[in-house]
């Protein structure tokens, strides 16, 4: 839409014109949107764009370190409207509703490309990640079962969450044909999946041979246990 010009600008100007943002739960409601649309959107679009040009830096250590720096500032903005977003949203996504997601998910999976999903979630996974982080690691598997799905042709896909002592690993694997290609050229879902992974403080790395098949393995930092209270305080002995 085209605005009249305003002071310092010319008449041939465009720029969006958004809509106001209500007040009470529908303001909220709008907010998040504009959060997610215009912000959020922009800020991922722009680490994705930094790591292509990067590709095309090499040898420049001085101009790489400056972009490493950038894109770390940049997540960091990002986590935070990220967690403003659930806030605002009063999302209750917990460790509890990655099981019914991932069956989900290995039900439309089984049904659009014929595969058997399995999905295996040891039982010591902890209770208290962030919605955020539940959120974000559920959209990294989705993506790489997907990504299984649409290019490996498997007969079998296995989406495991394993416990170890300092970190939690979730995996997608699958019996396909690999995708070898995928690997050298990444996408936007795959570029998508690794700074998903980087915003949860993690890694992802992705393997893949031609006629075996494909794996993902995302792992993340075990959040530290909250330390039991006292319910009253407990005295000090007394020495002579």
């Amino acid at each position: 839409m085209i605005v009249p010009a305003e002071q310092g600008e010319t008449a041939n100007t465009i720029r969006p014109r958004r809509r106001p943002i209500r007040s009470g739960a529908r303001g909220d409601i709008d907010l998040s949107r504009e959060l997610h649309d215009h912000i959020s959107q922009t800020l991922n679009l722009l680490l994705l764009e930094m790591e292509i040009f990067k590709a095309d830096q090499v040898g420049r250590e001085g101009v790489l370190r400056e972009l490493d720096r950038m894109q770390t500032s940049i997540r960091g903005v990002l986590a935070n409207v990220r967690g403003i977003l659930h806030d605002i949203r009063k999302d209750t996504a917990t460790a509890e509703d990655l099981r019914p997601s991932l069956q989900g998910l290995a039900t439309r999976l089984a049904t659009s490309c014929g595969a058997v999903v399995s999905v295996s979630i040891a039982q010591d996974w902890p209770n208290d990640l962030h919605p955020a982080a539940v959120v974000d690691l559920i959209r990294i598997l989705e993506e790489a079962a997907h990504n299984s799905a649409i290019h490996g042709a498997p007969t079998t896909i296995w989406i495991e969450l394993s416990v170890k002592e300092q970190a939690l690993t979730a995996s997608v694997r699958d019996d396909g044909r690999g995708m070898v290609g995928g690997l050298t050229s990444p996408g936007l879902g795959i570029r998508g999946m690794h700074e998903r992974a980087r915003l949860l403080g993690g890694t992802l790395r992705i393997t893949s041979e031609l006629g075996k098949g494909t794996q993902t393995i995302v792992e993340i930092p075990r959040p530290e246990p909250v330390p039991a209270t006292l319910p009253f305080p407990v005295a000090q002995a007394e020495t002579a």
